[in-house]
């Protein structure tokens, strides 16, 4: 039976049958082949079984058996009464609760060479292999490494009237006894390494006991494809029994162990480029051998799928060798072949490692033409296994040209493809493709798919007269037309694809909705239009164009369903100077160096008028959503001939965001802008009482005086402005306290951070314009490489390089106002909702260990930071059973710190330069607090310490009341064998109680109760 490579789960039982169940090894004695054929158990009995009598030597060789579990006896293989012939296997990862974790033995004589029996365990004897009910087992060649079992013999146990010849093998690193030998069993051991096999009865002629230096020796992982290979300077090479008989494959004395080294031949390596992805595997690379002297090829044997490995076991000759990658052609390996020149009794290597790269990729380059609406840029352009999209090309004045694809493919001749949803697709078949040359001129003309759609919705007539019923409604090149019915309500009969759709009417701006999708033979419903009786007034001699933006409740104004914009001169509604078309992306006044993020889009309006210079004119908006026309703040004066740019804000229904004010000091600010900005304005309602002490921005402050009713201070400070942030004292707090305004759009406007190189510290007072809780990384994302700090009231964070935002401030909030560093001028831009999912993503914000309960001092005014070393009696303090504090000496918590990658953060609050602070400990195991006698001095604005070099603090503490850090290993196996092993860590001497309960927490057996010196402990149950 031939079996060919793969994973196969399933048991096998010969039944009696004398037959070989053989991987396609035999077909090349390729040993990679072995790891790739693959029989697994599924935990679900012996994986191979001969029970049945297959006394004429039936034979299984070049598989790997893993997986197997039985609660009877050989995990991998049981053999009862059979003479079976064992070759070339890899055994590993199987366990029984009897004997022969690996293969167990009964009654029967089997040969096993060339295997490698690892990994294997076994509740009783034999954690490799058990011999027993007068077995005559054979094994030449074997490696029985890193087995386990509870009893006797984890590498081999021979019992119960069984004998075992062992020759050429390898018994290593599998615990305290690697053979064990009962009162009536025998073992005859030669020219073999036996790990503490010295001076034992079976220790015969040529064996050693020496670290047979596996090529993987530090590994105590057993892997499907860790085979124990021999290292050059293994004392297992060579020290095989001398018989010819035995002589490895390249002629030399034999080795010792499942895998010989090769000695004689030729060797090399194929490596994997960097241009190469997932998709390129070593064991598709085969490696042909030519003899010279003949000029055919003689052999060929494929890579080890892991290491890339290759060899030949040749006569004396002149040979070349040269790999192939047998799934396509699209490869090549530098050098191309090699020459290898054979001594006899030598191994020759290669001079160079063969590397393989995906050959140069070619260009194929076009045109892309759509007869219909639709944009160039959402074609997909398709061949092999590569596309990409058409991109636009613009000539020196910016003037669109075509639309052009570039598509890299590998090497060969390919069927390109161009799609579009709603139009026909088309290929252009057999382009030739060459490595790192163009070809080009593949160019498609796409035609949309011509299938009969239905639009339906209803039209508007706004505050105006007319009847409705007059409305012309057309698609694209006005091919179909259609007019609704008395309520308004249309169907509009089109074609598939997307269309836009107009609507006109006499004395009315007509409205154009674009990118409507139309399915074939279905119906689109409610693309609603309201038209507005603008209409702009003619023979007007004048004209100036505007780029604008207009914003409304802080959110920009698109041109999505009947949003309209236009101007008007001083003659209200019937006095229409331009109306406005929406056009998508940034305008050209748009600066992408100071303004972070793009805009979606901008109105472009042409505006007339009879006077050349002067003219006031205004704007007037539509929104769908609210069905509201908007009046607009600002005169805009007409000038001849100009291009101008405006962010322009709607006059809308008045914003209001409330606070929450705490007595003593509050950070706020304002994501809107009152009418009156002045500051008696905006905090009237605090100054009844009053209830409000003072206001503060940096350098300047103002302070409320309740005898005059009026504001004393800096004669510069009288107004709130906008990205300012501010701290407000309170005498007494208020809850409800209110503030009225335009909500500001945080994309329009940039608050300016200035830098001085003359400061050390470059602080800016700021407010925060979203009006959601944002991650500090998506908030500050616009100067996130300018910023060095940003803090709040009790938090702050600051940049770390190459590790980014670090510190207690993870998340900033609409309402509170922040101090930000920088390192260079900068413009700071939120983003809007444009930019971030409602509600933000990774809105988690970090946890602060607090388990002492500590209250942080509220309503202080500054804050500085810390970042420290934290040590209790020299060993590093954890988050997780530690708390840390900052305190001054009226036990007011000052800050808790937050546990960082390799050091604690503090922001520490504080009123007063010059307080002396001191830190806590509190071990939340033992409910204690520890002090540090070492002291910090406050001054508000400073960084103690750095990442790098944190500032040290160091608890002495009483050892008896600190908590030793403990390590208890997950047992094995699993309690329901017979016995099982616990083995623990602890990391300072003391009274150690081990203990095990049942599921009800049930006390069911204490297994250590004892003073133990610092150490690994391993106990059995």
């Amino acid at each position: 039976v031939l079996v060919f490579p793969g994973t196969y789960l399933e048991n096998i039982d010969f039944s009696g049958k004398s037959i070989t169940v053989a991987s396609t090894y035999i077909l090349n004695e390729e040993d990679s082949l072995i790891t790739q054929t693959v029989i697994d158990g599924s935990r679900n009995g012996s994986v191979v079984t001969f029970k049945s009598g297959e006394n004429k030597t039936p034979v299984l060789t070049g598989f790997t058996i893993t997986n197997g579990y039985t609660p009877s006896y050989g995990g991998g293989i049981y053999c009862d009464s059979t003479n079976a012939i064992l070759t070339k296997l890899h055994i590993y990862n199987n366990h029984s609760v009897h004997d022969g974790g690996g293969i167990a033995c009964s009654a029967s004589s089997p040969v096993i060479t060339k295997s490698v029996i690892a990994g294997d365990s076994t509740d009783w004897n034999g954690g490799g292999i058990a011999c027993f009910n007068n077995s005559n087992t054979t094994l030449i060649n074997v490696t029985i490494a890193n087995n386990f079992c509870n009893m006797d013999g984890r590498g081999i146990a021979v019992l119960f009237n069984s004998n075992v010849v062992l020759k050429n093998s390898i018994i290593w690193n599998n615990g305290c006894q690697e053979i064990y030998t009962s009162a009536t069993g025998d073992i005859i051991a030669t020219y073999s390494d036996i790990e503490n096999g010295t001076g034992e009865n079976y220790f015969g002629s040529g064996c050693i006991d020496d670290n047979p230096l596996f090529v993987d020796a530090d590994a105590d992982t057993v892997a499907i494809n860790y085979v124990y290979n021999l290292q050059t300077t293994s004392p297992c090479i060579d020290a095989g029994d001398p018989d010819p008989l035995y002589n490895d494959i390249d002629g030399t004395v034999a080795d010792m162990g499942a895998y010989s080294y090769l000695q004689s031949g030729i060797r090399g390596k194929v490596i994997l480029g960097t241009d190469c992805n997932e998709s390129v595997h070593l064991e598709d690379v085969e490696i042909i051998l030519k003899d010279m002297a003949t000029n055919t090829d003689i052999d060929s044997v494929f890579c080890n799928p892991e290491t890339g490995s290759f060899s030949f076991a040749v006569e004396p000759g002149s040979y070349n060798v040269k790999p192939k990658y047998i799934i396509n052609d699209m490869y090549s390996f530098n050098p191309f072949e090699q020459s290898a020149f054979v001594v006899e009794g030598s191994l020759t290597t290669l001079d160079d490692d063969f590397v393989i790269n995906p050959l140069p990729r070619g260009l194929i380059m076009g045109k892309v033409v759509l007869t219909g609406v639709g944009n160039e840029t959402d074609v997909l352009i398709t061949a092999s296994s590569s596309s990409t999209h058409p991109y636009p090309v613009y000539d020196g004045g910016g003037s669109l040209l075509y639309y052009e694809y570039a598509l890299y493919v590998e090497s060969g001749t390919w069927d390109v493809e161009a799609t579009l949803e709603y139009y026909q697709s088309q290929t252009i078949e057999d382009v030739p493709v060459f490595p790192a040359a163009i070809t080009s001129d593949i160019d498609f003309v796409l035609d949309p798919a011509v299938y009969p759609g239905y639009i339906q919705g209803k039209i508007t007539l706004k505050n105006g007269p007319g009847n409705v019923q007059d409305v012309i409604i057309t698609d694209i090149d006005c091919i179909h037309t259609t007019q609704p019915d008395s309520t308004g309500n249309y169907l509009l009969e089109t074609y598939a694809g997307l269309q836009d759709i107009t609507a006109k009417l006499e004395h009315y701006a007509p409205v154009t909705i674009k990118d409507v999708p139309v399915n074939a033979y279905q119906t689109t419903n409610d693309i609603d239009i309201t038209l507005l009786n603008w209409e702009e007034i003619p023979g007007t001699q004048y004209v100036m164009t505007a780029y604008t933006t207009i914003t409304l409740s802080g959110e920009f104004v698109e041109g999505e369903q009947s949003n309209q914009v236009a101007v008007f001169g001083t003659g209200g509604i019937n006095d229409c100077r331009g109306i406005a078309k929406w056009v998508k992306g940034n305008h050209p006044f748009w600066c992408p160096d100071y303004h972070y993020y793009d805009l979606p889009g901008y109105w472009y309006v042409t505006m007339t008028s009879d006077i050349q210079d002067g003219e006031l004119l205004k704007f007037k908006v539509y929104d769908t959503e609210t069905d509201s026309i908007y009046d607009c703040y600002g005169d805009y004066p007409f000038h001849n001939c100009q291009q101008v740019w405006a962010d322009i804000n709607a006059i809308c229904p008045t914003g209001i965001q409330q606070f929450n004010l705490i007595r003593d000091w509050n950070w706020i600010s304002f994501y809107l802008e009152p009418e009156d900005t002045s500051i008696a304005s905006v905090f009237d309602s605090l100054t009844i009482v009053p209830d409000i002490y003072q206001v503060k921005y940096q350098n300047v402050r103002t302070t409320y005086d309740p005898n005059s009713y009026t504001w004393l201070g800096d004669p510069t400070f009288t107004n709130i402005t906008k990205g300012e942030g501010y701290k407000v004292n309170m005498i007494n707090p208020v809850s409800s306290f209110r503030a009225y305004g335009e909500l500001l759009n945080p994309i329009t406007n940039p608050i300016d951070l200035n830098y001085d190189s003359g400061l050390y510290y470059n602080y800016t007072w700021i407010n925060y314009y979203p009006k959601d809780p944002l991650p500090i990384e998506t908030a500050l994302e616009s100067i996130e490489d300018k910023a060095i700090l940003v803090k709040t009231q009790s938090s702050s964070a600051t940049i770390i390089e190459g590790s980014g935002w670090v510190g207690d401030l993870t998340i900033m909030k609409p309402g509170e106002s922040y101090i930000v560093n920088v390192k260079s001028d900068c413009a700071l831009t939120y983003p809007n909702r444009d930019y971030y999912s409602i509600p933000p993503i990774n809105m988690k914000e970090d946890d602060i260990v607090n388990n002492a309960g500590w209250k942080l001092l509220a309503g202080t005014s500054s804050n500085m930071i810390a970042m420290a070393s934290i040590t209790a009696n020299n060993k590093i303090v954890d988050a997780d059973n530690y708390t840390i504090g900052v305190f001054d000496d009226n036990n007011d918590c000052r800050s808790i710190g937050k546990r960082e990658k390799g050091f604690w953060y503090f922001t520490i609050v504080g009123n007063e330069n010059g307080d002396e602070l001191h830190f806590k400990i509190y071990d939340s195991n033992n409910k204690t607090s520890y002090e540090n006698e070492q002291t910090i001095t406050y001054k508000s604005d400073t960084i103690l310490g750095n990442p790098k070099e944190p500032i040290a603090v160091e608890f002495n503490v009483d050892t008896e009341n600190m908590i030793n850090p403990l390590s208890l290993s997950k047992n094995y196996p699993n309690p329901f064998n017979p016995t099982t092993t616990f083995s623990y860590s602890i990391t300072a001497s003391g009274n150690v109680r081990l203990s095990v309960y049942n599921i009800k927490g049930q006390l069911v057996e204490t297994i250590v109760d004892e003073y133990k010196e610092a150490n690994d402990y391993t106990v059995n149950w």
